[in-house]
């Protein structure tokens, strides 16, 4: 599995840490830690619990909703950690969506590059 769509259980418990004042993103995590550090599982389950319905894979392409966040995350730079994930959430209608595109997004990326591209 490629290691953007995987967390470990350190990196998990760091996001927690980090965190720890937002319940919202903790939640997300949370179910993050359930999928056992699982990107890609935990958007499929973060939907499902949202709508009560299994969505399709093809929707929740990390890749994808990374590149539809672009716009958000690369526009004002100077943004915190935790607004952009507020603004992502609006976006993408729940914070667990939202986080799981942010974490991916820093993984695979780092900030500084996914703006650069």
């Amino acid at each position: 599995m490629p290691e953007e769509t995987q967390l470990t259980p350190e990196q998990v418990q760091q996001y927690k840490e980090q965190f720890q004042d937002y319940p919202q993103v903790l939640e997300a995590l949370e179910v993050i830690e359930e999928c056992e550090g699982n990107l890609d599982e935990s958007l499929i389950l973060i939907s499902l619990r949202k709508t009560g319905v299994e969505p399709e894979r093809m929707k929740l392409d990390l890749e994808k909703l990374a590149q539809q966040a672009r716009s958000i995350v690369c526009a004002a730079p100077t943004r915190t950690t935790i607004e952009l994930i507020n603004i992502l959430s609006g976006a993408f209608g729940t914070y667990g969506i939202a986080v799981a595109v942010f974490i991916y997004i820093l993984n695979k990326y780092a900030l500084e590059k996914f703006c650069q591209i």
